[in-house]
């Protein structure tokens, strides 16, 4: 009877049900960090991309204001296989005769010259004043794996300018290509 009452007034859990609760803890807690380790890979490439995007719209940006803004836009010369992407956007005055009539090419000076250079051994795109001695090169923009600029005729004074940028940021790529139309009159 002794042995009876002993049995009866024992009170916990057994071996097989502290073991099933566990098992299920574990099942519960590896969802959670399968969900969390799936949100913080998302938010990782989210970041990457939003970052390219952002880049590449900035360099975009200043790229476009600087050669909608210039009379020309040329290969420069001095392009190497070593630097095949840099070009020089140009401003010549427009001198007025007394008869409010154009004065020839001849007798225009260079107001700004500005050469974007992509350096490929960094990823990263530079403008230098070519009309200051001694400029140094300013960042325009990093990642970038390629910079074209081609120049199109339209009309007898119109040009139309394609500038394409590719990015390449930790394995995000991206690209960006736009149609500019050169401002100013095409000397």
């Amino acid at each position: 009877m002794r042995m009876k009452k002993l049995c009866k007034d024992q009170k916990g859990f057994t071996m097989i049900e502290l073991l099933i609760a566990v098992a299920i803890m574990g099942i519960v807690a590896s969802a959670i960090g399968v969900f969390l380790w799936f949100g913080c890979r998302q938010y990782v490439y989210t970041n990457k991309q939003i970052k390219v995007q952002m880049e590449a719209q900035t360099v975009m940006n200043q790229v476009s204001n600087l050669i909608m803004e210039c009379n020309n836009v040329e290969l420069d010369p001095a392009s190497t296989a070593d630097i095949p992407s840099s070009y020089i956007c140009i401003n010549k005055k427009d001198y007025l005769n007394a008869d409010r009539s154009l004065a020839s090419k001849a007798d225009m000076h260079i107001t700004s010259s500005k050469k974007i250079t992509l350096d490929t051994s960094e990823n990263k795109l530079y403008i230098q004043d070519m009309i200051t001695p001694g400029a140094k090169k300013e960042l325009l923009g990093e990642y970038i794996t390629n910079f074209e600029v081609t120049k199109t005729k339209m009309t007898d004074d119109k040009y139309f300018v394609t500038v394409s940028l590719d990015f390449d940021y930790s394995g995000m790529k991206y690209s960006l290509t736009k149609n500019l139309e050169i401002r100013n009159r095409y000397v």
